[in-house]
């Protein structure tokens, strides 16, 4: 019987590494780390995330309304959209204490003048 590795095969020169604590948290809590990691974890956490939460619309969730949604505690799911908040992903309204996916227009998106 032959070992597989025993063949033609070429072998990978470079095995992804396993994400980190705070992408495996992102995942978890249903709120990602505030940064894409690069390679096939990070990015896929994030922006999963935010295309979840865009369909909230303009008008975005409540931190209790996405805790419900992904079966965390309110405070936890709080905590990490305040921080996706302060690094400028997400935006948030103090009157409705409501978050949103920040909508960056650049000169391309915008009307004619």
């Amino acid at each position: 019987m032959s070992c597989p590795l025993e063949g033609d095969l070429p072998l990978p020169n470079e095995l992804p590494s396993l994400p980190d604590v705070d992408e495996v948290e992102g995942w978890f809590f249903g709120v990602p780390a505030p940064y894409r990691r690069p390679g096939p974890y990070g990015i896929q956490c994030f922006d999963h995330f935010v295309e979840d939460f865009r369909h909230g619309g303009s008008e975005g969730f409540t931190a209790r309304e996405w805790a419900a949604w992904v079966g965390q505690p309110v405070d936890l799911v709080r905590e990490r959209l305040d921080v996706l908040f302060q690094g400028g992903t997400l935006a948030y309204d103090n009157a409705t204490e409501r978050y949103a996916v920040r909508c960056v227009e650049s000169a391309i998106d915008s009307p004619p003048a």
